[in-house]
């Protein structure tokens, strides 16, 4: 896996996200190795690059909603616990929000089964 991580950590938007994240609370030196590892395993499971993720994001909302979209339903087939897929999830959305994306809190009905509009 290390030639992997090495390849993923080239991409314009990893290199802003470590940046970014080097000085934050997240223990960077002891989870990057696990926080890179989901997001090469996310782009795969996409078909795209991070650097494509994060251009469509930033070029029209509906992408970057299908790519939270597609985060959740990725993060449900991990294995693991609840714990571990919802960490990898939060990985992700990590490098979305250092890359300058806003995130909503369970912004879609059809990925969580609920109404937008619960009184609706």
């Amino acid at each position: 896996m290390g030639d992997e991580l090495e390849t993923i950590r080239q991409y314009s938007s990893v290199k802003l996200w470590i940046e970014r994240t080097t000085d934050s609370s997240l223990r960077p030196a002891r989870d990057w190795e696990k926080r890179l590892g989901h997001l090469r395993g996310f782009c795969e499971a996409s078909g795209t690059d991070p650097d494509t993720m994060i251009k469509e994001s930033v070029a029209d909302t509906r992408a970057k909603n299908d790519h939270m979209r597609n985060l959740k339903q990725w993060c449900s087939t991990l294995p693991g616990n609840d714990r571990d897929r919802h960490e990898a999830e939060n990985m992700i959305r990590h490098f979305f929000m250092k890359n300058g994306m806003r995130m909503m809190v369970k912004p879609f009905a059809d990925v969580y089964r609920r109404s937008p509009n619960p009184g609706a």
